[in-house]
């Protein structure tokens, strides 16, 4: 899962998902979008439709994050909600 920054776009993960192995399961959210995962929801409400959105997409299976600034403070807070989730995550610039 790639999460993208605060003035970003999925678009930002297009290099990197260029040199990712071919048939690996990428799920590229754009966190501005109308829908469980838009802004207008408080961080509780986000990170409970984010956990949700992962068990439909991936189904039990633990995940790996990637979360750039914005994205990576909201992939803290569902790390913090469920750790068991999460295989592997990386945040950066999340201060």
């Amino acid at each position: 899962i790639l999460l993208h920054g605060f003035w970003g776009s999925p678009r930002d993960w297009t290099a990197l998902t260029m040199k990712l192995p071919l048939g690996l399961r990428l799920w590229i959210p754009d966190l501005y979008q109308p829908g469980p995962l838009a802004p207008h929801h408080s961080l509780s409400e986000w990170t409970e439709h984010f956990l949700e959105e992962i068990e439909m997409q991936f189904g039990s299976e633990p995940v790996q994050v990637v979360g750039y600034s914005m994205g990576g403070r909201l992939a803290l807070q569902a790390l913090v909600k469920n750790p068991a989730r999460f295989r592997r995550a990386l945040l950066l610039s999340a201060r």
